[in-house]
């Protein structure tokens, strides 16, 4: 038996740690967005360090340096923090009309990684899904 790696990590399958049913506004949560690759997209990201997204199921095979190219739409110029495995950067996204892909370069483990995106001091681009290359 061989395992599938997934080709795609969408936004909508990602944890939130802020995310609540009482409330209904204040969190990251999907909303359907003309564009996407599931027809659905992350939005409200950003703003604290618990309202971002992540999984922690990114497997790769090989280890070693990887990019992740991120699908993500900006109205006004945003920064998206992106952490792997506890090692966290920044990458500047520029403002467009529609989605656009952004690519970090990070090292990811052989194995299960843990990819977290948002922003803790800032609104974060809307995410439409992940790569990684």
């Amino acid at each position: 038996n061989k395992r599938i790696v997934p080709q795609i990590y969408e936004a909508e399958w990602a944890y939130n740690p802020s995310f609540t049913t009482i409330s209904r506004s204040g969190f990251a949560k999907p909303v359907p967005t003309e564009g996407a690759s599931g027809q659905m997209a992350t939005h409200f990201i950003g703003g604290s360090s618990d309202n971002c997204l992540i999984w922690k199921d990114v497997y790769v095979s090989r280890g070693g340096n990887h990019d992740l190219a991120i699908d993500c739409s900006a109205e006004s110029a945003m920064t998206l923090e992106v952490e792997v495995n506890g090692v966290k950067q920044s990458v500047e996204v520029a403002a467009g009309n529609g989605f656009q892909t952004v690519t970090v370069p990070v090292s990811l483990k052989s194995g299960f990684n843990t990819v977290r995106i948002g922003n803790d001091s800032a609104e974060a681009p809307v995410v439409d899904c992940f790569k990684v290359l």
